[in-house]
């Protein structure tokens, strides 16, 4: 039974575990999507967004409202180590990505979220008023931590910095911007800019691939959900029947004390119904347990998720509903069997 129970708690923990994650994708994604419900467009030169440079005078004549985005990528120095990241200044004359506060002035920065997560993984305590040493080749520039900033515009393991701080990090960047944000109903200006040579994407169109990703993820799971419940029927019906053989004797004891049929059949169902969902609430707890641990240990391995599994009512009710559903299937027939036992036979 413990085995079985266990067994059980295996296949609802990855059921559980896979189901929290993807809705925590989801819940991802639709936030960054909400972040460009108004549309926008970033413009850069060539096919690299990272390596872009667009000069400020393209930007002196645009007529129109527009952020202006500066990209360069460094190096955070911790002692005998070092952690690469991408400092990004934000010139937003508009307001037009509303992002509170990530336009800083001379030595300031912000630190992303996941990056913090990261840093004191390695033993770094990170706090506002902190000492941070960038470098690039053969520059630094020590900077001021002013606190942590964790939006759906910027990756999370980005810092922002002022415009001071990346063009004396790449001086080429003095007078030019890596890529330029503008409204999607500017459209003459877009389309001027593509005369002109400059690459345009649709962020929105960015935010739906990913969540045509996502539907395609979530079309999955029935066959995740279909595996589990055949695992636990197989499960079920194997160790039953084999409990029902060693029971026998118990089970035709019973039939002489004048047990029905649908009694004995209803016993050995409630006590499959009781394993199941023993090993469903066993299996829950532990595909949780298991999905956080999974996103939080991430960043050792130098990957930042933004993922964060979601505790639904669908992702505990789903894999427990399973577990019993599967349970009952798969010890229906050994339960029949033994309620169909004949000792009368046997008696004569």
């Amino acid at each position: 039974m413990f085995m079985t129970t266990m067994g059980i708690a295996v296949c609802i923990s990855f059921l559980t575990g896979t189901i929290s994650l993807v809705e925590g994708l989801h819940a991802s994604t639709s936030q960054f999507s909400n972040a460009f419900e108004h549309g926008l467009i970033a413009v850069y030169d060539g096919n690299v967004l990272s390596q872009s440079i667009i000069e400020s005078s393209t930007v002196d004549y645009i007529n129109c409202e527009y952020a202006a985005c500066t990209v360069v990528k460094t190096k955070i120095e911790l002692g005998n180590e070092s952690i690469e990241t991408y400092a990004i200044s934000i010139y937003d004359p508009f307001n037009l990505l509303d992002l509170n506060g990530a336009e800083l002035t001379m030595n300031d920065i912000l630190i992303g979220k996941q990056l913090k997560a990261e840093m004191e993984n390695k033993n770094i305590t990170v706090s506002d008023g902190m000492n941070i040493t960038l470098a690039k080749d053969d520059k630094e520039v020590i900077l001021q931590v002013r606190g942590i900033h964790q939006n759906t515009l910027f990756s999370d393991d980005w810092i922002f910095v002022s415009k001071n701080v990346v063009t004396q990090l790449n001086p080429q960047m003095q007078s030019a911007y890596s890529f330029l944000l503008l409204s999607e109903n500017n459209i003459d200006i877009i389309h001027q800019l593509e005369e002109e040579g400059y690459t345009t994407q649709s962020l929105v169109s960015i935010t739906k691939f990913l969540e045509l990703g996502i539907y395609q993820i979530e079309n999955q799971l029935y066959f995740v959900v279909l595996t589990s419940a055949i695992i636990i029927i197989l499960l079920v019906y194997s160790i039953l029947n084999i409990e029902i053989e060693c029971s026998i004797a118990d089970i035709k004891i019973l039939k002489y004390m004048g047990a029905s049929q649908k009694l004995v059949l209803s016993i050995f169902l409630l006590q499959t119904v009781f394993i199941s969902l023993l090993g469903g609430v066993i299996g829950v707890a532990i595909g949780f347990i298991a999905a956080n641990a999974l996103v939080s240990f991430t960043p050792l391995i130098g990957f930042h998720s933004m993922i964060l599994p979601q505790a639904s009512i669908s992702s505990i009710s789903l894999p427990i509903f399973v577990g019993i559903i599967s349970g009952i299937i798969g010890g229906f027939i050994p339960a029949y069997k033994a309620s169909t036992i004949d000792v009368k036979a046997e008696g004569r």
